[in-house]
């Protein structure tokens, strides 16, 4: 919050003295109270991670709810370019022609070779830092007590984060081979993979203002457990709501208990209803995540405190630096074919550099030969490559991860 004591308060740049009741909260300068008390509009990136600012917001709660007819949650956006199951470069398995279930266990048979799983048991993932916050402290009795009660799955780790906890998920691989499996890594290609192999994702956070991993494992099909907590309950309706709204399976306290009684619930869905989990896949895959959406709510913010949200010019300046990499690409494209020079024009040159030194023939030369283009426009043409719309090819997985391990 950036709280400080008043004795501090000569560190204030000059401001009138009707304002020091903004600044103040419970006799200390507090920025975070002063800027929501005169805020046009407060937003934060879920409803649920709002409402709960309003019971525990580290003594802003009152303060919260008094201005609650200003407040609005909005759910971030994902780059719906980047997480494309049709299009994704970094994943083994595209989605073609719509076929959801080819697409999920082609890229599912691609991890269970790769850390030694059966494609007979479904697959729960997690991805993310290894710290308290997002929770994954309780995973590991979660995975033990699950097994140990005969539930029938596979679990995989990715991440990085405390050491204790890193130590832990190497101690479960070792311990239940061909059943868990961690790679202690940031790995953004296997990530990509992990989420179109998987059957399920895990996310038992213990805050989660917004929440992206849920996003981005829906867009590839993958069913998403999570705890009811911020953006999360926001965006995974539970299965069990009336209405056929349901994304995914929630649970409420943060518990060994409640994780792995989420976890039998997902197994046993799998296991015994495999026609709900196509039409779960189906119905997830579909929503709209995306930017455009999130810019929409924003606007109605703006439009609702009486901003003016219609477009500005752009400077001349600016302009002129916008329209430049079009201008550029007007030029190279398309690239018109070499024309054959006469065979007069090679012996008109050649006489004429005969007055100074010879000129080597067909000599390896950033000039072009004699009777091409004149350099200046041969310069324009073969510019394409340094052109701001080309983009370096993106590179697939990374090797399989599991036997990098082994070494």
């Amino acid at each position: 919050q950036g709280a400080f004591g008043w004795n501090n308060g000569n560190l204030l740049p000059p401001y009138e003295a009707g304002a020091r009741g903004y600044l103040d909260w419970n006799g200390i300068i507090n920025p975070m109270a002063a800027a929501i008390k005169t805020a046009w509009a407060v937003t934060t990136v879920s409803e649920t991670y709002l409402y709960e600012l309003h019971q525990n917001s580290l003594g802003l709660e009152s303060l919260f709810r008094d201005e609650w007819r200003k407040q609005w949650g909005i759910i971030n956006g994902i780059d719906a370019h980047v997480w494309d199951p049709e299009t994704d470069p970094m994943i083994q398995h595209r989605l073609q022609k719509g076929n959801i279930k080819d697409f999920k266990a082609r890229n599912k048979a691609v991890l269970c070779e790769w850390f030694g799983f059966s494609p007979d048991l479904p697959l729960i993932s997690f991805i993310g830092r290894l710290v308290g916050e997002k929770g994954v402290d309780l995973l590991p009795d979660t995975y033990r007590r699950s097994i140990y009660n005969g539930v029938q799955a596979n679990y995989l780790v990715l991440g990085t984060g405390e050491p204790w906890t890193q130590n832990q998920f190497r101690a479960l691989a070792h311990q239940f081979q061909g059943r868990i499996n961690a790679v202690i890594d940031y790995n953004e290609a296997l990530s990509h993979q992990i989420y179109a192999g998987s059957d399920f994702l895990i996310m038992p956070s213990r805050v989660e203002p917004c929440g992206l991993n849920q996003m981005y494992a829906m867009r590839y099909g993958t069913i998403p457990i999570v705890r009811a907590i911020g953006g999360l309950k926001d965006t995974v309706p539970d299965i069990a709501e009336p209405g056929g709204t349901g994304r995914g399976i929630r649970f409420d306290q943060f518990s060994v208990e409640d994780a792995a009684h989420a976890i039998y619930r997902a197994a046993s869905m799998w296991h015994l209803e495999p026609g709900i989990v196509a039409l779960l896949r189906e119905r997830i895959m579909a929503v709209d995540f995306s930017w455009e959406r999130t810019i929409s709510k924003y606007r109605e913010v703006y439009q609702k405190v009486g901003a003016d949200i219609s477009p500005l010019p752009l400077p001349e300046t600016l302009a002129k630096t916008a329209v430049q990499p079009e201008a550029k690409k007007a030029r190279v494209m398309p690239k018109p074919a070499a024309k054959k020079a006469p065979p007069k024009s090679t012996e008109d040159k050649g006489t004429a550099t005969d007055k100074t030194k010879p000129a080597p023939r067909r000599k390896a030369s950033p000039k072009p030969p004699p009777g091409k283009p004149a350099p200046a426009v041969k310069k324009k043409r073969t510019g394409k490559a340094s052109t701001p719309e080309e983009k370096p090819p993106v590179t697939g997985p990374a090797p399989n991860p599991a036997e990098k391990k082994k070494k």
